[in-house]
């Protein structure tokens, strides 16, 4: 009797590489499936590259390429490399803002990743090249290229962590160039707002609605003398 149960389910078993062959193919379509969904979602990172202005304060690029390191690195060791082409994705589109460089269609270069064996590497080192060139154009030093080509050759996983803590700078001394002049910054020994001030009461004494005695007492107020 337990010769017959036991070649039931042997016949009812289903074969180990047919198990693995659905995890694989089930894995696959998760991934295809949140990447088209990423890439929908995102066409800010496909605008060409002159639409990218990054002359320009707290735009729509400089917040979006800003990622918390430590949110970046967990994403990379767990998501079991989707995140590392979502990433690659997103990069490209962001490195397009790099001056005298051409315009890379960030689908075309992701599929050349997953697809073209080595062709990563190759984008590895071109991308840092655009990263130290976008560096350089915020006055922070930058020299990663010939280091990220030989660790994406030997370390592949930290390539990905050196080039976004790079674009993490560019992007917060984007954002910090450029801030208004504030009222109080002094311009030949007075205030902005002061010397507004002053135009205005000058004005009134040429015009002999205050007298000079009143300006004058004016002036010493603001100028604190």
């Amino acid at each position: 009797m337990s010769n017959r149960w036991r070649a039931m389910w042997n016949n009812w078993m289903i074969p180990t590489h047919v198990v693995s062959g659905g995890v694989f193919l089930a894995t696959a379509i998760i991934f295809l499936a949140l990447l088209i969904t990423f890439i929908k979602t995102k066409p800010i990172v496909q605008c060409k590259k002159e639409e990218i202005n990054y002359t320009k304060p707290y735009t729509t690029v400089s917040s979006e390429i800003y990622c918390g390191m430590a949110k970046h690195v967990l994403l990379l060791l767990f998501t079991f490399g989707i995140w590392y082409y979502i990433w690659i994705y997103r990069m490209t589109g962001y490195t397009n803002a790099t001056e005298n460089e051409e315009y890379r269609n960030p689908t075309k270069k992701l599929l050349l990743c997953l697809f073209i064996p080595f062709y990563i590497i190759y984008w590895t080192y071109k991308t840092a090249q655009r990263v130290d060139k976008m560096a350089a154009a915020k006055g922070i030093s930058s020299d990663m290229a010939t280091l990220c080509l030989i660790l994406a050759i030997f370390v592949p996983i930290i390539p990905p962590i050196l080039l976004q803590d790079k674009m993490n700078n560019i992007a917060t001394a984007n954002d910090t160039q450029y801030v208004s002049t504030p009222k109080g910054e002094k311009v030949n020994g007075a205030t902005l707002g002061t010397a507004e001030e002053l135009k205005n009461f000058k004005e009134l004494l040429d015009s002999g609605v205050i007298t000079q005695e009143e300006f004058e007492a004016k002036k010493k107020q603001l100028l604190g003398l």
